[in-house]
């Protein structure tokens, strides 16, 4: 079944932009982490499962960049497609897979907010930021070569990929913040 798929899978774990941006987006993940799990700590009851929620997959998603796992995936797939020759016919799948994980992204979405009952008001900003980071991570390792080149497009010397990651890390971290300065 999976004849000639070790000559296709051409991964090896590293820092998958080793560059500066790179770093300070892994040190954003886990900086990010840290803030929902000392929102956690300060928050009542039925909000209390959401920060803890929201910091495991912030880590997650931290160690995912740090250690480039989501190319691995992306080299799996294509692998996998070369090995049972249906590469040609990847795009079905892709957009398979992105409705695969949007499900249970929006489900996950669904369960936090109906568990934060009263902490509602608190969760909903980095709950969407956190559906919105996974949509983007999702996106990028399903590998579109549309995608991809928006993505690599970088005006005034930025590239989109940071702004637009950044942009998910934000609306978990601000929201995280402005709880934690309230709780005092």
């Amino acid at each position: 079944m999976l004849a000639g798929f070790w000559q296709y899978f051409d991964w090896q774990p590293g820092m998958g932009d080793p560059s500066l941006m790179g770093w300070l987006t892994v040190a954003a993940y886990y900086a990010t982490a840290l803030l929902c799990w000392l929102a956690a700590r300060r928050a009542a009851r039925p909000g209390r499962a959401v920060w803890h929620i929201l910091a495991l997959l912030m880590a997650v998603l931290g160690l995912v960049k740090q250690w480039n796992l989501l190319s691995a995936v992306t080299a799996a797939g294509r692998a996998l497609a070369f090995a049972q020759d249906w590469y040609a016919g990847r795009q079905a799948l892709q957009l398979l897979c992105v409705a695969g994980v949007a499900l249970p992204a929006l489900l996950l979405l669904v369960w936090g907010v109906r568990r934060a009952r009263g902490g509602w008001r608190a969760s909903w900003l980095p709950l969407l930021g956190l559906l919105y980071l996974l949509a983007f991570v999702l996106v990028r390792a399903t590998s579109l070569h549309q995608v991809d080149a928006l993505l690599s497009l970088a005006p005034a010397g930025v590239r989109l990929n940071w702004l637009l990651e950044w942009l998910g890390i934000g609306l978990v971290a601000v929201p995280a913040g402005q709880f934690l300065r309230k709780a005092g």
